[in-house]
């Protein structure tokens, strides 16, 4: 298993289960909650046909409720001035001590449904309610970066 910010199997939490498997150049991402049935998705991305302008092992923040703790990811940010994304749990502030970097390829294994906002524009954030909950994406304002 790789070094990184996630754990590759076993507990991520008390709250939540994460595994990651390879096979090839693909990879299965099993997620299982308390609050429910596991969620099985394959990820079939590959070199070739990862979706993100941005390479798989480019460095993306979150934060440590999502990263450590399981949070769900409910607010994601496309920024304007540098291209960088962000995302986090939309609950906690975001503060510089409850950041968590990791790689792009890491934080889509975390949450597969973040493949949806692979054209989301610079200068965008997209919010959901829950995880179960559709994306619904915003332009910023002006002043925002």
């Amino acid at each position: 298993m790789g070094k990184g910010n996630f754990k590759r199997s076993g507990l991520v939490s008390g709250k939540s289960n994460l595994k990651v498997e390879r096979t090839g150049r693909k990879r299965r991402a099993t997620f299982s909650f308390r609050s429910g049935p596991p969620l099985t998705k394959t990820l079939g991305v590959m070199e070739g046909d990862w979706p993100f302008p941005q390479s798989q092992n480019t460095a993306v923040i979150s934060q440590r409720s999502v990263v450590f703790e399981g949070a769900p990811i409910l607010y994601v940010t496309h920024d304007k001035d540098d291209d960088g994304r962000q995302f986090l749990d939309g609950k906690s502030n975001p503060a510089t001590d409850s950041a968590a970097v990791v790689s792009f390829a890491e934080i889509v294994a975390h949450d597969p449904s973040l493949i949806e906002l692979a054209d989301l524009p610079a200068g965008w954030v997209a919010t959901r309610r829950s995880i179960t909950k559709p994306w619904v994406r915003v332009r910023r304002a002006d002043n925002d970066t």
